[in-house]
């Protein structure tokens, strides 16, 4: 792999004693899992980030015909190596890239993996989400080091939202000071909380722990936004009421405003991020709702069902 990094990048190749790159017109998934394992990981999917390199010789093309459960590209049907002749190929604008995983990853409800998202570990050949149980900032940095950060924090009680991937019910993932891998990490307890982990990853040591912006949606209303750690969030809708609401208005330049809570499906995954605050209980006179008694990512409660605290803001009585 290049361009990226141990784990994830560009798919180099040699063929007829040639190094190249291989476009990416007939691959998916299931090819992404294959040259993952050949490489000595567990899985893998499909590269959607950009290339720290510029990609340099032969462009290859053929038709894979993988089933995803090979160890090798050689496994799989191959319709036989060819230069690439289709122009965005030639150009390097198509090469195959993979991110490939042992035993975690972060991932959003779409299923797409990054910097932030719910845990997940790979346990008996598929991937399951790991248990709030114990999970905390030093297990958090564990994982993150793992996907080639630096740093990490946990984020409690499936701040992502719903989900339909299962839970792991009789293992928890809690890693001590003298854990040495994630495996190492995984305790037999059974879950009692039911919620799922998830975490926030870091590339510096450079984290400013309690800054938050507010905006919203609109000009005047939609769901509230909070940005934390460089992530776009929400607040939980779970005690949101008007009080709340007209501290966030005055702080956007209103008068007045109103609560109301908008629907989770009705709002775009990739700019609504995870729960960052819960549990509002503003006076109505701040000037911050970070001054209102509030709970954070460490303490969400049970937002995993509710909607995503939203405003309507105006001036004067309306």
């Amino acid at each position: 792999l290049t361009g990226g990094g141990d784990r994830f990048g560009r798919v180099t190749v040699v063929i007829n004693g040639e190094e190249g790159t291989i476009c990416n017109r007939n691959w998916d998934s299931r090819e992404a899992d294959v040259i993952c394992r050949q490489l000595g990981f567990s899985t893998g999917e499909i590269y959607a980030g950009t290339y720290t390199d510029v990609a340099k010789g032969k462009v290859w093309d053929t038709h894979f015909m993988c089933t995803g459960y090979e160890n090798d590209l050689n496994e799989c049907v191959l319709g036989g190596w060819e230069l690439a002749t289709r122009w965005s190929c030639e150009m390097h604008k198509d090469d195959v890239g993979v991110s490939c995983y042992s035993n975690v990853k972060l991932t959003t409800l779409s299923g797409r993996s990054g910097s932030s998202g719910a845990v997940q570990l790979y346990k008996n050949s598929r991937w399951w989400r790991v248990c709030d149980d114990g999970f905390d900032d030093f297990t958090a940095k564990k994982v993150c080091e793992e996907l080639g950060f630096v740093d990490g924090r946990s984020i409690c009680c499936s701040a992502f939202g719903v989900t339909y991937t299962d839970v792991i019910a009789n293992n928890t993932l809690h890693c001590d000071r003298d854990d040495k891998s994630i495996i190492g990490c995984i305790k037999d307890k059974p879950c009692n909380s039911s919620f799922y982990a998830s975490a926030v990853c870091f590339s510096n040591y450079s984290i400013e722990e309690n800054k938050y912006n507010f905006s919203l949606e609109k000009k005047d209303s939609g769901h509230v936004k909070v940005d934390h750690y460089g992530i776009t969030g929400r607040i939980c809708s779970r005690d949101w009421d008007d009080k709340d609401a007209l501290v966030m208005c005055r702080m956007s330049g209103f008068s007045n405003g109103i609560a109301y809570q908008h629907s989770e499906s009705t709002v775009l995954e990739v700019i609504r991020g995870p729960y960052w605050l819960a549990g509002l209980n503003c006076t109505g006179n701040e000037t911050d709702l970070m001054a209102c008694p509030h709970n954070d990512r460490t303490d969400l409660g049970n937002c995993s069902n509710s909607n995503i605290a939203s405003v309507l803001c105006y001036n004067g009585t309306e």
